[in-house]
């Protein structure tokens, strides 16, 4: 502003000396025009002057508006593409720490299976977890509990989980497999309820973890929709330790298994899901894709810079 208004005076006080000398000139005197006598012509003009300069800012400022929203943008840009490779990272850190699980438990369920321990303790728990284990003890199908419903197939059934009084006197819970909705009722199956003393063979599971979703059991109404570990072994007199039977024929034999009202046990497998691939890629395909945007939107000129070089030109 100060330097505009010095080139203003400048050339201001160039226009004025050869306008005294152009009356001077025309007036035939041989004095020269006392700058007095026009200093009213000097006041109208040096105004009419400023009034053209504001007007000219004013013009220019219109675009100060969306000039001032650039930053914010620019600022916003900037983080997005550090927040997304950071969260890309993380996710890489979580693949390793899956992958590791995921061979531990494989690692588990290649050995050969072992004698349930009669100490079952939460740190004796933790190293047992998809190891295969054995034992005997006797079923108490009155307090068997229908977990679901899970459908199987597009069919509608449930998950039977039965308390299991072994032989040393301890009572794990056994997940037996699933039944077909029709086969809820103990007296619509085969005679393979039995009281006799059973063997069991099965790998040590965890229960699921309840989230904000998760709808809410109800043991008074026998609805159990979730496994909550604690909760049904208080229910049952249990200890809070699951057993996943394995499936104990041939998977051809499964049809026959279900008209039959046979709970069906699972294969033995790893069931660990690692999507954290999946989420990394995407994550840095944002950090990579935000970041174009900001360089594209920081090489991009201003408008108003624009206009003013418009307007130079």
């Amino acid at each position: 502003m100060l330097s505009s208004q010095k080139i203003f005076l400048r050339e201001h006080t160039i226009f004025t000396s050869k306008l005294g000398h152009f009356f001077f000139i025309n007036s035939g005197s041989k004095l020269p025009l006392n700058p007095l006598y026009i200093s009213s012509f000097h006041v109208g003009l040096f105004s009419k002057s400023l009034s053209t300069e504001a007007s000219t800012r004013r013009s220019t400022l219109d675009y100060g508006p969306k000039a001032s929203k650039l930053p914010t943008l620019t600022y916003l840009l900037a983080v997005v593409p550090v927040i997304t490779f950071l969260l890309g990272t993380w996710q890489v850190q979580r693949l390793r720490w899956k992958v590791g699980l995921i061979e531990d438990a494989q690692e588990r369920l290649s050995k050969p299976p072992i004698k349930l321990p009669k100490n079952l303790n939460p740190k004796v728990i933790d190293e047992l977890f998809y190891r295969r284990v054995q034992t005997t003890g006797k079923f108490h199908h009155d307090q068997e509990i229908l977990l679901g419903p899970r459908p199987r197939n597009n069919k509608p059934g449930y998950i039977v989980i039965t308390p299991l009084e072994q032989e040393n006197g301890v009572t794990v819970l056994v997940k037996r497999g699933w039944i077909s909705e029709d086969k809820t009722d103990p007296a619509t199956r085969s005679n393979h309820e039995t009281d006799d003393i059973v063997k069991v063979e099965g790998l040590v599971k965890k229960g699921d973890k309840k989230t904000w979703f998760t709808p809410v059991n109800k043991p008074e109404k026998k609805q159990w929709i979730w496994t909550d570990l604690k909760a049904m072994g208080k229910h049952t007199g249990a200890q809070p330790v699951l057993i996943e039977e394995s499936l104990g024929t041939s998977p051809y034999l499964i049809n026959k298994l279900i008209d039959e009202g046979v709970p069906v046990g699972k294969i033995p497998q790893v069931d660990y899901t690692n999507t954290h691939l999946e989420y990394a890629i995407t994550w840095y395909s944002l950090s990579f894709a935000t970041t174009l945007m900001f360089i594209m939107l920081v090489k991009k000129p201003r408008s108003g810079h624009v206009r003013r070089q418009a307007m130079r030109g």
